[in-house]
């Protein structure tokens, strides 16, 4: 397992800078302060075929967390069995799609500091998410001040 020792951060992977971009398998189980699976830095991309799954944190982001930069989310994603949210987006951090919007089988939810989630000002969050792929929204859950990307009800 990966993580950074020091801080309890990355449960499975912690990135702490550089260009990284990962595809095509499956992260699961970590647990961390922050970043149950993943904890990153600098902003990074999940690309296509990623699995992110199993993860605990006792502070934020079971699944992901990013502290500075753009998290891009690629096309085929999966989030399943994290305790808390998927994805966190520290202050001032931000989330993109790439170009061909994104499917997704299971919800994702994505949480952010303070409560706002903050896109890449390059891409309209919602607008590439809705108009790349029929049958998915994205909605807002007052409650657990998260938003969701999922499949229409």
């Amino acid at each position: 397992a990966g993580g950074d020792v020091r801080t309890g951060q990355g449960g499975n992977i912690y990135i702490q800078g550089g260009t990284v971009s990962l595809s095509g398998g499956t992260i699961a189980g970590g647990n961390a302060k922050d970043g149950g699976n993943i904890y990153s830095e600098v902003g990074f991309t999940l690309g296509d075929g990623m699995n992110i799954q199993g993860g605990t944190a006792s502070g934020n982001g079971s699944g992901v967390y990013l502290k500075t930069g753009t998290l891009t989310l690629g096309k085929e994603l999966s989030f399943t069995g994290n305790s808390g949210a998927d994805i966190y987006l520290n202050s001032g951090a931000t989330m993109a799609l790439n170009a061909e919007g994104l499917t997704v089988a299971t919800p994702i939810k994505v949480a952010a500091a303070d409560g706002k989630i903050a896109t890449n000002a390059a891409t309209d969050l919602s607008a590439c998410f809705e108009s790349a792929v029929s049958g998915k929204q994205i909605t807002w859950n007052e409650s657990e001040q998260a938003l969701y990307l999922q499949a229409n009800p």
